[in-house]
């Protein structure tokens, strides 16, 4: 699998060529079926959400438009967030609930939130904007209900662009001013930014051009370059590409979409999931023994009701088998972190929420002079294990009352059985001797897709919205793990690195490796299906044991569906505890001299 640090640049060109452009058809909720304009896109996918961007024109012979060129038509964005800047031509926008109204013309610049019902009437003879959707994963506490207009002239306080690159540390390139600041579906942040002579940057020479590497550190972005000119190059290839005003500019955080296998039919006739695990210091005595019995599934007796997830055979099964889908993930590395690779030997390591314990197992038989520690809540792991191993159950929110200190810390699924993350990567800083590593592998609830194939109807969204919201009301959410990079390096960790891998739902992608994972992950997933949800939805959500019988058949329907291109992110993130060690940040170099819309 490539590695998902590596930066994609998409270019897109105002003036592309006719063949290019297509007819703009979308859904609107209230209306059905509309066609209005043309459309060509210079980017189609993001890698921490669904992002998209290109140009729409309207003219008088574009679809939908009436008799003297003009248009009229409703768009309510039902796609996600967008962001547009008009090009050419004018156009009055009414927010339908409240009656406000916009003028807009070339240089305006027009943030709608998702589901905002507009009704546009576009002024003949032709009208062009560029746009930007973000379609995120979690909805706003407060949505928007109204547009925010501004223009490319506004003249607003600009503030010196400070950021951080994993590399250089602390750079200044240019100055900006935010537009918008926030999302209906996520995180999205808009506005304008511009370097120049006199202005703000770290390299910056005598007639205003400035060199700066970027890897996108906020995300992913696209741009839309207002003047002046600029040549990127991708650090990773070499690759150079150059663009001019009225260009569109898409640089990834991470990987590219994976590809469908056209050739694999939609047919249903394989298998899938998800898990996790959990950990403190206890000797294991009767009351351990005890499991408790539900729903005809056993769970863990200590700390009853701490950990939703089975700790039976059928669950014991489906771990062993998901940690096989982990070093297919990763070319069979049990871990990526640089630990034991930079000059600190390992001497002991922990692993938590260890599970049937394979994992440790594999880590003590690849480093025979390491001691290392496996903790869980059930005591399910086999005794048969190498000499330099040893299991606990131990609940490992509590103080860690172990005798060492640690070279590495692993923790592998645990999305859903921690109420306080940053507490333990707290007691991971404390328990880990200088210059040593903890890492982190999880899964991103819920599943998504890059096409647009999975609905927001779905069975398979409700089902995640559903363990979501349970997770959440037990304080133990489970859909945490793009924030474990922030958290860590909130600790005090440094050299803190993410990387994002996909595990398909199905056997959908082309290529094959990732048609492997989804062959594997399917498998994972529908074992997973029922021990993810049965204690969630009956015990928390209140459910009866038959409506979520009902609601899983249709859900294992979904997760076979080859038509359906999901596929669940996998995090991986690690840091280490203060003293010098590489990062291995992928970026791209910039020279600029001009204006851009981001």
């Amino acid at each position: 699998m490539a590695q998902p640090t590596a930066h994609v640049i998409h270019g897109g060109k105002q003036a592309s060529p006719n063949n290019t452009w297509t007819n703009f058809e979308w859904e609107e909720p209230k209306l059905g079926k509309q066609v209005h304009g043309e459309i060509t896109t210079a980017r189609a996918f993001g890698t921490s959400g669904n992002l998209s961007s290109g140009f729409w024109r309207t003219g008088a012979t574009s679809p939908g438009a009436n008799s003297d060129g003009s248009h009229n038509l409703t768009y309510s964005s039902p796609l996600g967030d967008e962001t547009a800047c008009i090009i050419d031509g004018s156009a009055t926008l009414t927010v339908v609930s409240t009656g406000a109204k916009y003028q807009v013309g070339p240089g305006s610049i027009i943030s709608s939130p998702k589901g905002l019902e507009v009704y546009w009437e576009i002024d003949a003879p032709f009208f062009k904007k560029y746009w930007c959707i973000w379609n995120g994963t979690k909805a706003a506490d407060n949505l928007p209900t109204d547009l925010l207009i501004g223009n490319i002239s506004d003249s607003p306080d600009w503030v010196d662009y400070n950021f951080t690159e994993p590399k250089e540390g602390d750079l200044v390139a240019g100055e900006l001013y935010f537009i918008r600041n926030g999302g209906s579906t996520g995180t999205m942040l808009s506005g304008v930014w511009r370097s120049g002579k006199g202005i703000a940057g770290s390299d910056l020479d005598d007639e205003g051009t400035m060199t700066t590497p970027y890897t996108g550190v906020l995300g992913d972005e696209t741009i839309l370059l207002l003047e002046g000119e600029v040549d990127v190059t991708e650090t990773d290839s070499g690759k150079k590409h150059s663009f001019r005003a009225g260009d569109a500019i898409g640089l990834t955080s991470v990987a590219p979409a994976l590809q469908v296998d056209e050739e694999a039919g939609n047919d249903t006739d394989v298998d899938s999931s998800l898990g996790s695990e959990t950990s403190s210091t206890t000797s294991i005595t009767s009351s351990i023994l005890k499991y408790r019995q539900e729903n005809g599934r056993t769970f863990h007796a200590y700390k009853d009701g701490q950990y939703l997830m089975p700790n039976d055979e059928r669950e014991q099964d489906r771990l062993d088998l998901q940690h096989h889908l982990f070093l297919l993930t990763f070319s069979d590395k049990l871990y990526l972190s640089p630990a034991g690779q930079d000059g600190h030997k390992i001497h002991n390591a922990l692993d938590v929420g260890t599970g049937t314990g394979l994992w440790a197992t594999d880590f003590a038989d690849e480093h025979p002079d390491t001691s290392v520690i496996g903790v869980d809540l059930s005591p399910i792991q086999s005794s048969f294990v190498p000499p330099n191993l040893s299991f606990q159950v131990d609940d490992i929110e509590e103080d860690w009352t172990f005798n060492v200190k640690f070279d590495f810390v692993y923790c592998r699924m645990m999305s859903g059985g921690l109420a306080d993350w940053s507490g333990f990567f707290k007691r991971a800083y404390e328990n880990i001797v200088p210059g040593g590593w903890v890492e982190v592998a999880d899964i991103l609830w819920p599943m998504t897709s890059d096409d647009g194939t999975l609905k927001e109807d779905s069975a398979t969204l409700e089902w995640a919205s559903k363990i979501i919201e349970g997770t959440k009301l037990i304080g133990r959410p489970c859909d945490g793990a793009s924030k474990y990079k922030e958290k860590l390096g909130a600790q005090g960790f440094q050299n803190v690195q993410e990387k994002i891998f996909k595990w398909p739902q199905n056997t959908w992608p082309k290529d094959a490796k990732h048609k492997e994972l989804g062959a594997w992950h399917l498998e994972n997933s529908i074992s997973a299906l029922e021990s993810t949800s049965v204690a969630v939805f009956t015990r928390v959500l209140g459910w009866k044991k038959e409506e979520v019988d009902v609601l899983l058949a249709k859900v294992r329907r979904e997760l076979k569906d080859r038509s359906i291109h999901s596929y669940w992110p996998i995090y991986v993130v690690y840091g280490q505890k203060p003293e010098d060690a590489g990062v291995h940040a992928s970026q791209t170099s910039w020279n600029w001299l001009g204006k851009k819309l981001f």
